[in-house]
């Protein structure tokens, strides 16, 4: 899929919110994504540029004072 987009890791790591970390093992076989991920890489597929919209404005919670 990322391949598709023409993304590096790096740029899809950061275009979706997913750790670099976890792409390359999943990329190299040393990892699965977990039920989670996996519903949220079917997301990505489904409207790439959508998610990374909402990515993009997702809300960030302000640190307790």
């Amino acid at each position: 899929m990322r391949r598709k987009l023409d993304l590096s890791q790096t740029e899809f790591a950061d275009r979706y919110g997913i750790p670099l970390s976890c792409i390359h093992g999943w990329e190299s076989r040393q990892s699965k994504p977990d039920a989670g991920m996996m519903s949220y890489l079917l997301v990505i597929e489904a409207d790439p540029e959508g998610t990374a919209k909402a990515y993009a404005n997702r809300r960030i919670p302000q640190a307790a004072e």
